[in-house]
């Protein structure tokens, strides 16, 4: 019951983790190449929207190696719209932020990672077939 609380208290504790669950399915569709980015930025995020270490820096610097990874190698035009809609919510989430919002900023950044994960997801089913 402990866990369930805890995930429930902050929207990016779940989204964090669902970037690693992108893995398994990129290993079965063959995309290994993504790996090269999907790995740093599925760990530093679950490291640092968990509280273990303040890497937010390393967690952005891998964010945006694997914006870039993935969107050079994008052959949809669905993945892409998911991925380029991300820095706009990234900025909304900012925004927010810097008017002290946090809830509503952790929201948006969570709705942020759950737009590349589906992305992400849609690019491996497309590129499989």
């Amino acid at each position: 019951m402990y866990i369930i609380s805890y995930l429930l208290t902050n929207p990016l504790y779940i989204s964090s983790i669902t970037l690693s669950l992108n893995i398994p399915y990129t290993i079965y569709s063959n995309n290994n190449y993504l790996l090269l980015s999907q790995i740093p930025v599925a760990t530093s995020s679950i490291i640092y929207h968990h509280n273990l270490y303040p890497i937010r820096n390393i967690d952005i610097l891998c964010g945006q190696f694997a914006y870039w990874h993935h969107m050079y190698y994008c052959n949809n035009t669905i993945s892409r719209n998911f991925w380029i809609l991300c820095p706009i919510i990234y900025i909304i989430s900012r925004f927010y932020y810097n008017k002290k919002f946090y809830k509503t900023s952790n929201l948006f950044h969570a709705i942020m990672h759950y737009m590349l994960s589906i992305g992400t997801i849609y690019f491996n089913y497309s590129s499989s077939y």
